[in-house]
């Protein structure tokens, strides 16, 4: 009963931020590219400089993307000393999709300053197929609980 109370939990917050994703589309277009800020370079400033806010953030969505990546890799390890117990499951799993989902945030940051539709498409279809694959499983959980048990019982 626990293990199924944990894990509509788990679904229902991870849904929640898979959501997110498709809100900041809608937000988006609501917008439109008119309601974008708008980065122009000055006379006789180089074009790309323009473009740095947008390679900031690639570089962040990357560092972010690897971090929820081993997070979430220790909350699936049975050795990993942080995922001893199911305790620890949620969290990890929790802040592993926001990482995840936060790479939607940035494409959302790069259309309101540039007004291009493709940068959004291209951080938000990552943050979902991130999100995605380090998806929480239901067999991590009942294996952190089977784990907590025998452990308890020794």
């Amino acid at each position: 009963l626990l293990i199924e109370r944990q894990w509509l939990t788990i679904r229902i917050l991870w849904g929640s931020l898979l959501v997110a994703l498709a809100v900041y589309l809608i937000i988006a277009h609501v917008v439109g590219p008119e309601g974008a800020v708008g980065i122009e370079p000055e006379p006789g400033d180089p074009k790309w400089l323009a473009h740095v806010p947008r390679y900031v953030l690639s570089v962040m969505a990357l560092g972010v993307l690897a971090a929820a990546f081993f997070i979430r890799r220790a909350a699936g390890n049975p050795k990993s000393r942080i995922s001893r117990t199911m305790g620890a499951y949620l969290p990890m799993i929790m802040v592993s999709s926001a990482l995840c989902e936060s790479v939607g945030i940035y494409g959302l940051v790069i259309f309101m300053m540039e007004g291009q539709f493709l940068w959004l498409y291209v951080f938000v279809g990552v943050s979902a197929a991130a999100m995605v694959l380090l998806r929480p499983r239901k067999r991590d959980l009942i294996d952190l609980a089977v784990r907590s048990k025998s452990r308890g019982n020794s």
